[in-house]
């Protein structure tokens, strides 16, 4: 309960929902993961990793590390699986520039994201260093990204909503 300024107690709107009573959803639907959750992200040769898998918790997610360590490149790989464009990020203009550094010709992001359905639809973004530019896959499947950014719009995930997604800030804010 919170006091307001007359020092009266007021109720708090927020109710806990038991996770016994949670599980009571509609078919397909997983209790713990809400619609448009992470369930499983993949980079391979993409900026600072050769081969990484994170299974994300379905309830809060930390990342932390020192400097240097790859915290922004996850960013990096969320946003651009998910059709968002590098300008957003504040790093490499060029798609070829997410490659990691070497002899590596392509990299590539791969995302599984959680549906309501149960099924849970996976995308991997290929990104050529050669041609600069990439290939999507919906479940395997070769689609247009026109394809996967209408899958992203109905998972309603919004890429330009710093209340959703808050890329390195790299712009000063005046008052």
């Amino acid at each position: 309960m919170a006091g307001n300024a007359k020092g009266k107690k007021r109720k708090s709107s927020l109710v806990p929902v038991p996770l016994a009573e949670a599980k009571l959803l509609g078919p397909g639907e997983d209790a713990c993961f809400r619609h448009g959750a992470i369930r499983k992200l993949v980079l391979h040769n993409f900026l600072t990793f050769d081969n990484i898998v994170l299974e994300p918790s379905p309830q809060l997610n930390l990342i932390v590390g020192p400097n240097g360590t790859g915290k922004s490149s996850l960013v990096c790989a969320i946003c651009l699986v998910l059709c968002g464009n590098t300008s957003i990020l504040g790093r490499a203009k060029d798609l070829k520039d997410f490659v990691k550094s070497g002899p590596a010709k392509e990299g590539y992001v791969e995302i599984t994201i959680h549906h309501r359905s149960g099924n849970h639809p996976t995308i991997r973004r290929h990104i050529f260093k050669d041609r600069n530019n990439s290939k999507w896959l919906l479940n395997g499947v070769d689609k247009r990204e026109m394809e996967v950014k209408d899958l992203v719009k109905s998972l309603n995930i919004q890429l330009e909503n710093k209340c959703q997604f808050l890329p390195q800030v790299s712009e000063k804010v005046t008052v």
